[in-house]
């Protein structure tokens, strides 16, 4: 059947001679996996630009619920990313990974966590400072997922670990109750423990969450 919908960009991989495989987290069907055809053909006006991590897209799909792969008829962009530097793009390949690992069991419509997702972009795209951004948006996100994290010191408890600086717990609590533009003034190496922890605390709730390969970039950007 035909249908509209918005969804999220998360990955690509290419397909054949110009097509791509992209996986998007959908507004009404949860996380999806799509054929896009002749994409990366020199004919294609759009070509790969609007497939990018986190590109929003309102799309007309051809859904067929026997299929793992269904196919994108039209779309267009909603929120996309240009020139962005160094920081802000590898905050967003990290989350983009993050989240199609978090979403990629998520296969019905739930608009909490799609509106969520969405604001939070929003929120990065306009936001001056995105120091914090990536903590505050993946700590924010654990009640949406069913693993919710109230505070710095039922996280480390939860993975039966206990936090060396008190500055860490703190840390946590300021962050899972702020805005995502929050601007608390801390260490790269403070947000990177704490990050490294919430990744564990991922991998042990989140069957086949795995290794997040981006994570090390991340921690040379906020050296």
């Amino acid at each position: 059947m035909i249908v509209k919908t918005r969804g999220i960009v998360l990955n690509h991989i290419d397909y054949r001679e110009s097509s791509i495989i992209v996986k998007i987290y959908t507004e009404n069907y949860g996380y999806q996996g799509f054929v896009v055809n002749s994409v990366r053909s020199a004919k294609s006006r759009q070509g790969m630009a609007y497939f990018q991590p986190f590109t929003v897209l309102d799309m007309v799909l051809y859904m067929k619920s026997s299929r793992d792969l269904n196919r994108i008829s039209e779309f267009k962009p909603l929120l996309h990313w240009y020139a962005e530097d160094i920081k802000r793009q590898s905050i967003l390949l990290f989350l983009a990974e993050v989240a199609n690992k978090l979403l990629r069991n998520e296969h019905s419509e739930n608009k909490e966590l799609f509106n969520y997702l969405l604001v939070g972009l929003q929120n990065f795209k306009s936001s001056r400072s995105v120091d914090n951004f990536h903590l505050i948006f993946l700590l924010q996100m654990t009640p949406l997922l069913g693993i919710t994290v109230l505070s710095g010191e039922e996280l480390f408890e939860n993975m039966n670990k206990v936090a060396d600086q008190l500055d860490i717990n703190g840390l946590v609590d300021q962050l899972l109750y702020s805005p995502f533009d929050n601007q608390v003034e801390t260490t790269g190496d403070l947000r990177y423990r704490v990050l490294e922890m919430l990744i564990n605390y991922f991998q042990h709730h989140i069957p086949g969450f795995g290794e997040v390969h981006s994570l090390k970039v991340l921690q040379q950007i906020f050296r």
